[in-house]
């Protein structure tokens, strides 16, 4: 009789952390597998798949013997945080999943260290125990990490925030930004991080109809060599924003036919003028 494999829960909170290899990727994998077996264990937690969600997949389908070892966490938490810095240390992701598991990361670390009081025993012995001097932010650790600025930490931070806020409204969006289907900007995504529901669900509809509208792309002028580069990306974003404004426009005008008021024409000639007249002077 063949060995039954161990039971294996998939966690769909936490499945979001194991990254899915892109088709080339898992067809190698299945070769290898089909021809040598799984070789190293598949990771749990209390029974949840914290790593190997391939090889599982795979696995399932072809019914392949695998082997299992218990991870020991106290708190979810820790399991996120151990499952990110897990997958970010395999260096197969996109610059968009890397800035949300660094966002996320730091934003699950801010949440260990701040209770509803602002406190917990964490920051309170990390207080008793390390000099003032020596104490870093949790930016500036995290920077330290994963090898950026502690400012990108931080716009990373708005980009998790938006990419869940997303999610929970709908897990497809949020799937198909992971996945680089959505044609959304990272820029565009930290602007969402404390947008009303109303923002949120206009972006989702225009992500799972494709009408989302990238970022202008960047192109190097005079202006930026000469000092002002913030300056310029500043005012591409605004237009990239407006951009993706008007996707929108053209859906509510569609949709509201014979019966848009008169005003909607006077008001979109007025929009026009007014780029016109900056053009004119770019």
């Amino acid at each position: 009789m063949p060995k039954t494999n161990p039971v294996v829960i998939i966690d769909e909170e936490l499945r979001i952390f194991l990254t899915p290899l892109d088709p080339e990727a898992y067809a190698r994998l299945e070769i290898d597998i089909l021809e040598h077996g799984i070789i190293y264990p598949l990771l749990l937690w209390n029974g949840i798949l914290i790593d190997g969600y391939n090889r599982f997949n795979i696995a399932s389908k072809h019914n392949i013997p695998f082997k299992v070892q218990h991870m020991d966490f106290d708190t979810r938490e820790a399991v996120k945080i151990w499952m990110i810095t897990n997958q970010v240390s395999r260096r197969n992701l996109s610059p968009m999943q890397l800035s949300y598991f660094r966002g996320k990361h730091y934003n699950l670390e801010k949440q260990l260290i701040t209770n509803a009081e602002g406190r917990n025993q964490f920051s309170e012995v990390m207080e008793q125990t390390v000099p003032q001097p020596n104490r870093l932010f949790t930016s500036q650790r995290l920077a330290e990490v994963y090898n950026v600025s502690t400012m990108t930490v931080k716009r990373d931070s708005q980009l998790a925030y938006a990419i869940d806020a997303i999610g929970e409204l709908s897990p497809e969006a949020k799937r198909k930004i992971l996945s680089g289907e959505a044609n959304i900007s990272r820029t565009r995504l930290q602007e969402l991080h404390s947008a009303a529901e109303d923002e949120l669900s206009e972006t989702i509809a225009m992500i799972l109809d494709g009408t989302h509208l990238a970022r202008i792309p960047r192109q190097e002028t005079p202006e930026d060599s000469d000092g002002n580069q913030a300056d310029a990306v500043e005012i591409r974003n605004v237009i990239g924003s407006i951009s993706t404004k008007m996707a929108g426009v053209r859906r509510l005008v569609t949709r509201a036919g014979a019966n848009r008021e008169k005003s909607l024409k006077p008001a979109l000639r007025g929009l026009i003028d007014m780029l016109e007249a900056l053009y004119s002077r770019v």
